[in-house]
């Protein structure tokens, strides 16, 4: 408070300094502040506004600390389970530092019931909605950059009434993006929302660690987004965006051509990821080794001849066939890596067998993950020779930074949509 001998000019500048002080906390803390559904766009430009003025106050006490707005995309997810809402928390934050957003999150509530004591319902019935900035600074000597996320939550009965609002708060003039981060819509309402959505977007981006049976739902994806809306210039899926090191890794020994030479020739690999449990749960099916497995089919295309299959210890196991080679096996291993999550690669190994007229070569390509992961050895033996080794930091991207990886591409992802093709074969008949 002002003491009460200062002079007036002293207790005018302590008050403006206090003022601004609030309004850089409430902007840089992040916390959502309760708006109502008619006034999101105008609770937004009235922030900022104040923000403006605060800034251009010839009497700002702090104008080190600047605060800049920014869009670089339009960012829709889409929650159906809340405990899935602190890991696209963590996410927005993480896309943020890269590509600044308009995130508008969308959450499904559960329906209103009775309490306990039968006098009334216990989840709300209406829309709700908050605000709140996304902020942070790419350098001590630069001003913050901020962008705002948006949340709105409703019941199943309404959420067929969000699109026509989502739409209304996209910024123009930059790209959209639907992040459905939830099972595939099933039900009607969500059906309605999800072609909506998608027809007003540049980007569909999928989690298959939320949907309800991810291995044989991921083949889904390509009919699924023609039959709501046909021409759909991209989509993605984050295990896959995910993989994306390894993938690197696998094909990086085979740029020398003696090893090159080998890949025709491979008889099996074996891929070890962390175990999580019984695979015939769907929080336990290892994503991530199927989709790289696929991925390697598709690239050398093989032909499946026994589709894939696991015990319930989670032991995987299919056959394929190739030109130079009729019998491929191929299995998926569970191991331990402290810290990692359920379905995290940890290693792979290929082994090939050339047998030619007056030849007979042969090669193993090992790629492990070592000690807590952070490492990652590549081990190449020829006819039992060490050709390569190699070790390397091994470091996987969070959700958010996938995130801005494919939206700084905005393109479709034609080997994507050819490894779930091969994925469908992988899998044979229900």
């Amino acid at each position: 408070m002002a003491n009460p001998q200062a002079n007036p000019e002293q207790a005018e500048n302590l008050i403006i300094e206090e003022s601004f002080a609030e309004l850089v906390e409430q902007v840089l803390s992040g916390q959502p502040q309760p708006v109502d559904m008619e006034q999101i766009e105008h609770a937004l430009d009235e922030l900022w506004r104040r923000v403006a003025a605060a800034q251009a106050s010839p009497e700002q006490p702090t104008p080190q600390l600047t605060i800049t707005r920014a869009h670089a995309v339009n960012m829709v997810v889409f929650v159906k389970d809340r405990a899935q809402i602190e890991r696209v928390d963590q996410a927005l934050k993480d896309l943020a530092l890269n590509k600044p957003a308009r995130a508008i999150v969308l959450v499904e509530q559960e329906e209103p019931g009775p309490d306990a004591g039968g006098n009334g319902p216990t989840a709300p019935s209406e829309l709700q909605a908050w605000i709140a900035t996304l902020c942070h600074r790419p350098d001590p000597a630069w001003p913050y950059v901020c962008s705002e996320r948006v949340t709105i939550a409703a019941p199943r009965a309404l959420i067929t009434e969000l699109h026509s609002a989502v739409v209304s708060l996209f910024v123009s003039d930059v790209p959209s993006v639907l992040w459905w981060c939830a099972p595939l819509p099933e039900e009607a309402e969500e059906r309605h929302l999800f072609s909506r959505l998608a027809g007003n977007v540049d980007l569909l981006v999928f989690s298959a660690g939320a949907f309800r049976a991810p291995l044989k739902d991921l083949q889904r994806l390509p009919a699924l987004a023609q039959e709501e809306i046909p021409g759909l210039p991209a989509i993605s899926e984050l295990t896959w965006l995910g993989i994306h090191p390894w993938r690197e890794m696998v094909a990086r020994p085979f740029d020398d051509p003696e090893h090159r030479a080998l890949l025709p020739y491979v008889e099996s690999v074996t891929v070890r990821y962390v175990a999580g449990g019984d695979v015939r749960r769907r929080q336990f099916q290892p994503v991530a080794p199927a989709l790289l497995v696929a991925w390697l089919a598709e690239r050398l295309a093989w032909r499946t001849v026994m589709p894939l299959r696991f015990s319930p210890q989670g032991i995987g196991a299919c056959e394929f066939a190739a030109e130079f080679q009729p019998y491929v096996s191929v299995e998926l291993i569970p191991a331990a890596l402290p810290g990692a999550a359920p379905g995290t690669i940890i290693g792979v190994e290929m082994n090939a067998h050339r047998v030619s007229p007056g030849r007979d070569a042969g090669g193993r390509f090992r790629m492990e993950r070592l000690g807590d992961g952070s490492w990652v050895r590549t081990l190449v033996r020829i006819q039992g020779q060490v050709r390569l080794e190699r070790i390397a930091q091994f470091r996987g991207a969070s959700v958010g930074e996938l995130l801005a990886q494919v939206v700084g591409q905005l393109a479709p992802d034609t080997i994507f949509l050819r490894v779930l093709e091969k994925l469908a074969e992988m899998q044979g008949p229900a």
